[in-house]
């Protein structure tokens, strides 16, 4: 067993590991630890006790700073936005249009969304500058109230109207701030009698892919309930954002922890160079301007016999099954056999298991790489079982990974994290996964829910900047009702539309192996 694979059992099981002076101690729940787990103790007694003062010096550093309310933690991805972006001028921003099947109130859109931003404390979390130059957050306890503007569009055309709407979502957008506020803003488009638009902004620091779905379902569960004079106040037991920015820190000080990421991501596999992609054309650069979108819908069938076939592999799920189809389709098509991309994962489930975040709006998000190896010989259940075991491992250590990329008090561990060149592949899962295979059925309402306008799942703001993509190559996957859109979004100055096709055909057919597994 490898250090890393021991440190993440001995985890699993509340074995504590530290070091008093030179010697090697262990704290466990009665029973716990057997013979087996103190042979391989010690068998790799002097790397883990290395890893451990590594550990305990780095957490040492990490605990000179003491948060407060006033002076919340930072989660990995809130500081990989501060690297990336200048909070004073640029605005991250996603912006939806909500097609609305009845004529919506005013007055009832403005008291939801006060209510909204008062239940949610991430609404009210801004950044500023402390006295030495450092940025900080805080959540402020209240948040004045706003007016939702509104604006009639009944005498457009189809084509006027859809350039109004992104007008409005411009607007929108620039007026959110994550230093002043808002983080969120809504305005009222009247279209036809008993039909009307709302355009939603959410600020992306505070808010991640998973949020939104909340968001939408929080939005519409308090319109309805004002609606009906009942108390809109949720009655979920949720963990506030605040819990979960000092969990996240009191969990990243252990030195168990961050002993654990550096036995993962310090090993060669992670280090190490991975080619390069393929691409049409040298020397392109991926832009707002250049992007390009390949869209396949994956039918509610095939996501059942896909499903059939996850039943029958222990703790595997529908990201293994994207990753899978993305996988096959690349070394299929490049000749490649090894896959360095990056994926985002949700981080609400398991981390910190005295929190309930399941419907926590606010990011929780960890961007972090896998590293895929190809197995020509093998058969579709062993490639299937094989990448499991990768991505299982993977996720298990994201946490530790973005610690060490993005927080750790020594700046050269994130350094050596970040030599290797940079993936070019990003793969973003934002399905809901109860959708997955067997649709959830909604509750019955007073009034038909609204849906996200087809034509606005992505941003609103118009393509008028050379602003650049992070990623030659993403993947991104959407709920469509019982069925999923799978988008794969490149650069027409890299990539011909014939390439990205044949890429989209080839995965759409990795999952159709599965499905045929699943139906046998």
């Amino acid at each position: 067993m490898t250090a890393a694979g021991l440190l993440r059992r001995l985890d699993e099981l509340q074995i504590d590991l530290y070091l008093d002076g030179e010697q090697l101690c262990f704290r466990a729940p009665h029973g716990v630890m057997s013979d087996e787990l103190r042979n391989e103790i010690a068998l790799s007694k002097a790397e883990l006790g290395g890893l451990l003062r590594d550990a305990t010096r780095l957490v040492g550093r990490h605990s000179r700073w003491v948060p407060s309310d006033d002076d919340l933690p930072m989660t990995p991805n809130q500081h990989w936005y501060l690297n990336t972006f200048e909070p004073e001028r640029h605005t991250w921003a996603a912006s939806l249009a909500l097609s609305v099947p009845w004529s919506v109130s005013e007055q009832l859109l403005c008291a939801t969304i006060e209510v909204l931003v008062q239940q949610h404390d991430v609404f009210r979390m801004r950044q500023y500058r402390t006295a030495d130059g450092r940025w900080a957050q805080r959540i402020m306890p209240s948040e004045k109230t706003r007016k939702i503007g509104v604006h009639n569009m009944s005498g457009l055309s189809p084509e006027e109207r859809t350039r109004a709407v992104h007008e409005v979502g411009h607007q929108l957008q620039s007026s959110l701030s994550s230093i002043h506020g808002p983080v969120i803003a809504l305005a009222l488009c009247r279209m036809e009698p008993r039909s009307d638009m709302v355009v939603l902004c959410l600020h992306k620091y505070v808010v991640d892919g998973y949020s939104i779905n909340i968001v939408l379902d929080e939005l519409w569960r308090i319109y309805e309930d004002l609606a009906q004079d009942r108390d809109a106040r949720s009655h979920s037991e949720c963990s506030t954002y605040r819990d979960y920015l000092f969990a996240l820190h009191d969990y990243e000080r252990r030195p168990m922890f961050v002993a654990r990421a550096l036995a993962f991501w310090s090993s060669p596999d992670h280090v190490q160079p991975t080619p390069a992609l393929p691409v049409d054309m040298a020397g392109g650069r991926h832009t707002d301007i250049n992007s390009r979108r390949i869209s396949v819908l994956l039918e509610p069938e095939l996501l059942r016999s896909a499903a059939r076939f996850l039943g029958s592999q222990e703790g595997a799920s529908f990201n293994n099954v994207l990753l899978f189809s993305l996988a096959r389709a690349y070394f299929r098509w490049s000749g490649q056999r090894i896959l360095r991309l990056d994926f985002e994962y949700h981080g609400r489930a398991a981390v910190l298991p005295q929190l309930d975040l399941m419907r926590t709006i606010g990011p929780t998000t960890i961007k972090f790489p896998i590293v895929l190896h190809s197995d020509a010989g093998a058969d579709v259940r062993t490639a299937f079982s094989q990448l499991c075991s990768t991505v299982h491992d993977s996720v298990g250590n994201a946490f530790g990974y973005g610690y060490l990329r993005y927080k750790c008090a020594d700046s050269s561990v994130g350094r050596e994290l970040a030599r290797c060149a940079p993936a070019q592949v990003f793969l973003n899962n934002r399905t809901t996964l109860s959708r997955f295979g067997a649709p959830s059925q909604p509750a019955p309402s007073a009034v038909p829910a609204p849906v996200v306008s087809a034509h606005a799942l992505h941003f609103l703001e118009p393509k008028t900047q050379e602003n650049p993509v992070s990623y030659d190559l993403m993947v991104e996957c959407d709920d469509a009702g019982s069925a999923v859109l799978m988008s794969w979004v490149y650069s027409s100055a890299i990539y011909h539309e014939s390439t990205i096709r044949e890429l989209s055909q080839r995965s759409f057919y990795a999952l159709g192996e599965l499905a045929d597994y699943g139906a046998r």
